[in-house]
């Protein structure tokens, strides 16, 4: 691994966290997978990469995004490239693996960086890991929906 070249860290603001409103909280432990993807909690998000600037992302939603990383891991896994598009716009995040490699870019613009595959797929197995338990602790319901289960199982394939 060459120095500088390693570097990806992505995060979320837990206090930025919409709740869901009363039928959308008494639904949470049956709503369907499309409906907690693209209605429920939406949050800000950051991350940075060697190569780019610190992107601070608000109003996310924090599931959808999370099931777009450990999609994106298990394209890169295979060798294939790995995209997260957004429920709130058309922009994306393009994870390209060249070698043992990644190259990530922005739709936006600004360039393109750096990080090694394995720097990559542990930081996406922590910070999806990370906003299951905080969902979790704040909304238990949420244990009970099959998709907490499905997530669970594609986390399980990624390294801790």
């Amino acid at each position: 691994m060459q120095p500088g070249v390693a570097m990806f860290k992505i995060s979320f603001d837990g206090p930025s966290m919409r709740p869901p409103g009363g039928k959308l909280l008494d639904q949470l432990a049956t709503a369907d997978e499309m409906n907690l993807r693209y209605g429920y909690f939406q949050t800000d998000i950051s991350f940075a990469v060697s190569g780019l600037e610190v992107q601070r992302l608000r109003g996310i939603t924090i599931l959808d995004f999370a099931f777009g990383l450990l999609v994106s891991a298990q394209e890169v896994q295979r060798g294939g490239v790995g995209q997260v598009g957004f429920t709130e716009n058309d922009q994306s995040i393009k994870f390209a693996p060249q070698g043992r490699l990644i190259f990530i870019e922005k739709s936006w613009g600004g360039g393109v960086g750096t990080c090694d595959i394995e720097v990559l797929l542990s930081e996406i197995s922590r910070f999806c890991s990370e906003v299951l338990e905080f969902i979790d602790r704040q909304y238990p319901a949420f244990r009970e929906n099959p998709t907490h289960s499905k997530m669970i199982e594609m986390l399980r394939v990624l390294p801790q």
